[in-house]
């Protein structure tokens, strides 16, 4: 039976590896609505597409919202914070399992590591949002 630490990286493994999931797919998405939806405006503004005028002033308001979403929750930072807090979990957990290291060598680096990315971990930057007066 696995011991506590082992369940303990495996249950942080599992959870950063769906976050890192959820964040690259949220940030793809904002990608391409922009471009679709930069591409959709400029074509009506051309004349190419018919669709009501505001129906074109909708579309092309939405690559500057997904702008400013994007560099306010940084996605995809926050996808690879996320990768790289995986990789250094599965180091943790093969260095356990197959290398012999101690459980309290790896309970250090396990802590440590927590220390360390919750230094790096993306902040959320409300300077896109404006000020308040």
């Amino acid at each position: 039976m696995a011991d506590d630490l082992e369940l303990e990286i495996e249950k942080d493994l599992k959870k950063h590896a769906r976050w890192q999931s959820h964040d690259f797919i949220v940030a793809q998405a904002l990608m391409w609505m922009g471009i679709i939806t930069s591409a959709v405006s400029a074509l009506q503004a051309a004349g190419v597409m018919a669709m009501p005028n505001w129906a074109g002033a909708v579309f092309a308001t939405i690559p500057g919202i997904v702008i400013v979403v994007d560099k306010t929750f940084k996605y995809s930072a926050r996808s690879s914070w996320h990768a790289i807090y995986c990789t250094s979990l599965r180091a943790l957990r093969r260095d356990l399992r197959d290398r012999g290291v101690s459980k309290a060598d790896t309970a250090d680096r396990y802590n440590k590591l927590e220390v360390e990315m919750a230094k790096l971990f993306p902040p959320l930057d409300s300077s896109n949002l404006g000020k308040s007066q």
